[in-house]
């Protein structure tokens, strides 16, 4: 692994360039891969994993707190006076990039959880047993799930004045949104203090739980 494939995992679709890579003799260019992979769990399952240590970045708590806020706004819809204001384009763009990059180990959690119910329900039961040679027999995979403390937009927010000139300005234009919902500017955030900032949180959110990260490790 060098920086050139860090820069290529980085490489987000039409606002960063793809990377040239050696691929077995030969050299391919490459961008990140979340566009592509919607379940992000699969490859681990494939190989044959028993336990999955996922490390989310969107923080639980202010997801709540957005979707306590919509239903509130929900409530209050049949009066217009009271509507919220329409998202500028910068927070529309930030969705847009959460869809691809968040939306789908949250959905691949969710499923995993689904399919453990499943088979811990019917895995058991002899009467359900068929005379079937299966590719890939199903089984229980206990997850770990790490999400941060913190939102990664709030901190973005804070720091958005250390972007280059062009790239405010650009936000500028599409118009700059709620702090709580600057997702865009933590997508493009490429600064020190703010992967300091990111590393800290990384470092203060294991340290809180790890008792349950040992635990699952040594199991």
């Amino acid at each position: 692994m060098t920086v050139d494939h860090v820069c290529a995992s980085a490489a987000i679709p039409l606002v960063f360039a793809p990377v040239a890579l050696n691929t077995g003799g030969t050299q391919a260019w490459f961008g990140d891969g979340a566009m592509r992979l919607t379940n992000p769990l699969s490859p681990a399952i494939r190989l044959g994993a028993q336990r999955v240590l996922a490390i989310g970045i969107r923080c639980s708590a202010s997801e709540q707190q957005l979707t306590d806020t919509e239903l509130a706004h929900h409530v209050d819809s049949l009066d217009p006076s009271r509507l919220p204001p329409r998202p500028p384009l910068s927070q529309i763009c930030g969705v847009f990039l959460n869809a691809i990059f968040l939306d789908h180990l949250d959905a691949d959690i969710d499923h995993l959880m689904r399919m453990n119910e499943l088979v811990r329900a019917y895995g058991g039961d002899e009467s359900r047993a068929v005379d079937v040679k299966v590719h890939e027999p199903m089984r229980v995979i206990e997850p770990l799930v790490i999400s941060p403390s913190e939102d990664f937009a709030d901190i973005a927010s804070q720091l958005v004045k250390r972007m280059p000139r062009s790239v405010r300005f650009m936000l500028e234009t599409l118009g700059m949104p709620d702090p709580k919902s600057a997702d865009l500017t933590s997508y493009l955030l490429f600064d020190p203090e703010y992967t300091q900032a990111l590393i800290d949180i990384g470092y203060r959110d294991a340290h809180a739980r790890i008792d349950e990260i040992e635990a699952f490790l040594r199991a």
